[in-house]
């Protein structure tokens, strides 16, 4: 990496019109809207990215398959959290 080059961490958002997708990374508030041409080809939406970028401009994108399945393990054990708090209803049923 050069002394101008960065390396950021973003998350596929979504897919926009089957050619754009929206990635966003978070430690720096920003949105970046990139051609489905430049994404790795397994990518999709929730895909974590290792993006390199030199003064702004993308140099490469690598998904992080250790950070997707982590945020996806994440996600899961939340949801399933929820579900069951929803099944204990504070409500009796008269």
């Amino acid at each position: 990496m050069s002394h101008n080059s960065r390396e950021v961490v973003g998350v596929i958002d979504r897919i926009v019109d089957r050619q754009t997708a929206v990635i966003l990374i978070e430690e720096e508030g920003k949105q970046l809207d990139v051609s489905l041409q430049q994404l790795p080809m397994q990518a999709t939406s929730g895909s974590w990215l290792r993006i390199t970028l030199q003064e702004e401009e993308i140099v490469s994108l690598e998904i992080d398959t250790t950070l997707t399945k982590q945020m996806e393990a994440r996600i899961h054990d939340k949801a399933q959290r929820l579900r069951a708090r929803r099944k204990v209803s504070k409500f009796r049923k008269k």
